[in-house]
């Protein structure tokens, strides 16, 4: 299915079907659809419409494009039965949503193992970003590689309303990377000097390796965040108790054992301000109503 891109949502007209039960993510487009599992929508018309269903759940589209419901997704030789791909960890019934770690979709939409890939090939194959340089320990990218000018990295639901939970990002110039946000937000990205990656509301979400993004501005770690740079995920905490251990994560990042190892925007839609690995903690006021 082709994404949207925010600014074209308002010019199309599209009717859907409502499901009745309330889900427990507890994110606002749940609310505002009547759609269980449904993370990213907008109001289209006099009513607000499901674009993306969280990672557990499996989309079920209408002629529009629109999500009319997210169902339960299936597992272990049920899903690889039906799928045929014995790599996948998770199905819809029929076609396979979810590699298992360290393998991806190759062209033909099969779960490749990454194990015989070099770093980098690796880093760019899992993360779905050839132009990553560098990645999380989730296979996330974390760089851009280097170019002049340089590329800043932006998640792709940003800019795409149904990107949903994909991890999947795009490293963009500052130019391309503010035509965008201009076309969402009506302002450029939030890009303090040292700034490498914006989140889903562009704005910054982390500095360079020897850097922390406290209050907005890239401080030195020492000065900074006073993370040790071997704490998993470092670049995404603003203040660290104690040099392994995080206490506030910045970017719609969420807490896990002192790290900042959760994009809960990705997980949960850009409703969610903090999450766990089970639900969404804090909703974001800003996008009480879904998407603008």
């Amino acid at each position: 299915m082709t994404r949207l891109a925010l600014p074209h949502l308002l010019l199309v007209a599209i009717s859907m079907a409502l499901a009745v039960n309330a889900g427990p993510l507890n994110v606002a487009c749940e609310d505002k659809t009547s759609i269980a599992y449904c993370t990213e929508c907008s109001k289209v018309g006099a009513k607000f419409t499901c674009f993306a269903c969280h990672k557990s759940r499996a989309p079920v589209y209408n002629t529009a494009g629109a999500v009319t419901s997210c169902k339960a997704t299936t597992a272990g030789l049920t899903c690889t039965a039906a799928s045929g791909d014995p790599n996948c960890l998770r199905c819809d019934g029929i076609w396979c949503q979810e590699c298992k770690r360290d393998y991806y979709f190759s062209a033909a939409y099969r779960c490749t193992s990454a194990a015989k890939l070099n770093a980098i090939n690796k880093c760019r194959r899992l993360s779905g970003n050839l132009n990553c340089l560098a990645c999380n320990p989730d296979n996330t990218c974390a760089k851009c590689r280097a170019n002049n000018p340089p590329l800043k990295l932006v998640p792709l639901n940003a800019i795409y309303i149904n990107a949903g939970y994909s991890s999947g990002t795009q490293c963009l110039s500052v130019a391309a990377l503010n035509t965008q946000a201009k076309s969402i937000t009506w302002n450029n990205a939030v890009l303090p000097p040292g700034c490498l990656e914006v989140d889903s509301e562009f704005k910054c979400s982390r500095c360079g390796d020897t850097q922390s993004l406290v209050g907005g501005v890239c401080k030195p770690l020492a000065s900074g965040s006073k993370c040790s740079r071997a704490l998993p995920y470092y670049q995404y905490c603003s203040r660290c108790s104690a040099p392994m251990y995080c206490r506030v994560c910045n970017g719609g990042r969420g807490l896990v054992n002192g790290r900042c190892a959760l994009p809960c925007r990705l997980l949960y839609g850009i409703g969610c301000k903090n999450c766990d690995a089970k639900r969404c903690l804090v909703r974001d006021a800003v996008y009480a109503n879904g998407r603008r």
